[in-house]
């Protein structure tokens, strides 16, 4: 049972895990579709630009989840933008649009130029947490925007950037990651110090 001082954060708790759980079927209708439809970050056919074999797997990879986390925090603020009443919170979800646009961008000319072809949506995980955040409002929604969207999604993004810089051979590759990780690290900080008041 939630004490007093939590009843807010227990009540949000409870509310977007009911609209997670709303959006379940649906995504798993969608994962078996994008299971069959597309390979993220699939090879570079031949005659394209470089050939594959200069572009490991796993850089192929990294560059499909990466394609994947900018396309869903668009989606999520260009929401946060129709449905908050907040200017602090809108001010932020219009800063993460533009600037994972430019990421995104940026990333699908790299790819394109690597012969690599990139998923054309988000992944189902990020789907699923968009399609129920649509069935949230008010405070409620700005809560549940700022923690998923502002802070978890951010903090997994500056995990896999962290990561890419280890790992990452390609020379343009890297210098786009080294780019792209200072953005997502003013993202989750700049989240953190967004306030809700509770209902």
């Amino acid at each position: 049972m939630c004490t007093s001082p939590e009843k807010y954060a227990c009540r949000s708790s409870r509310k977007f895990g009911r609209a997670l759980l709303a959006v379940a079927a649906c995504a798993v209708v969608l994962a078996a579709t994008a299971a069959g439809a597309q390979d993220t970050g699939a090879p570079a056919a031949a005659g394209s630009p470089v050939a594959s074999a200069q572009v490991t797997r796993e850089e192929r990879s990294l560059m499909g989840a990466l394609a994947q986390i900018n396309m869903a925090e668009i989606e999520a603020a260009q929401l946060a933008l129709e449905k908050s009443a907040s200017e602090p919170l809108k001010a932020f979800a219009r800063l993460v649009v533009d600037e994972h646009v430019a990421d995104l961008q940026a990333l699908r000319t790299l790819a394109q130029a690597r012969g690599v072809t990139l998923p054309e949506e988000a992944s189902i995980r990020s789907m699923s947490q968009t399609v129920a955040l649509k069935m949230l409002s008010g405070r409620l929604f700005d809560r549940q925007y700022l923690k998923r969207m502002g802070i978890s999604e951010h903090q997994r993004s500056v995990g896999l950037l962290h990561d890419a810089l280890k790992n990452t051979q390609d020379p343009e590759l890297l210098a786009l990651i080294e780019k792209m990780l200072p953005v997502a690290q003013s993202h989750l900080q700049k989240s953190r110090l967004i306030s809700v008041q509770p209902d």
